[in-house]
């Protein structure tokens, strides 16, 4: 069964929008054209674009997913390749982490001084993020 642009939209629950940005960007390949011009999808775009949200989900980039597109599942070399695709984005997690941990700390701290306080005293926090002795 064919549908056009809109039932797959309502379908996958994206907009038209980010279908025609995923053909674009190659994710999705450009659907046949019916004979008054129209964009006709069949069943298969629907797995597709689950499988894109899936990774996107998952915190993979678009270039990510475009290359676990071209990966064959039932070739054994694969494995490998995606065995390295996974552990660079383990390692990308891992940076992020300790990213947001060191960004967490002096967070806490100001949180940990608010909570010392009476709540009818001034914010020692505020006065320490706006630069205030």
């Amino acid at each position: 069964m064919l549908m056009k642009i809109g039932e797959l939209a309502r379908e996958t629950g994206v907009s038209t929008q980010t279908i025609r940005f995923y053909e674009r960007e190659g994710l999705l390949p450009m659907p046949a054209r019916s004979a008054n011009g129209y964009r006709e999808y069949g069943e298969s775009t629907i797995d597709e674009i689950q499988f894109i949200q899936e990774c996107q989900a998952a915190g993979f980039t678009l270039k990510e997913i475009r290359r676990l597109e071209g990966l064959d599942p039932e070739k054994s070399a694969t494995c490998s390749e995606m065995s390295d695709l996974l552990t660079h984005k383990i390692e990308e997690i891992d940076r992020k982490i300790a990213s947001l941990r060191k960004v967490r700390a002096p967070i806490s701290e100001l949180q940990e001084q608010c909570a010392s306080k009476l709540a009818k005293d001034p914010c020692p926090a505020l006065r320490q993020l706006v630069g205030e002795p």
